[in-house]
């Protein structure tokens, strides 16, 4: 039975996780696109230690890198 509820804990955390990610993922697009903050500042809003790890973040969550989804927002003015 404990084992039970662990695994449904473990459910829990794991939605939550999945939440949390997506939320900061759209942030961190809508930053990029929407602010003129700069990337090293939002790289360091979000608590990333380097730029180096903003940028690999960007690349597996948007596909390309921090510098490539800015550049949507010049195509879109």
């Amino acid at each position: 039975r404990d084992v039970e509820r662990s695994r449904g804990l473990g459910d829990v955390y794991k939605r939550q996780y999945q939440w949390m990610l997506k939320r900061k993922c759209q942030d961190i697009h809508n930053d990029l696109i929407m602010t003129e903050l700069s990337i090293s500042e939002i790289c360091y809003k979000y608590g990333f230690e380097s730029l180096s790890n903003f940028s690999h973040f960007c690349r597996a969550n948007f596909g390309q890198s921090p510098r490539s989804v800015r550049s949507l927002k010049d195509e879109n003015t």
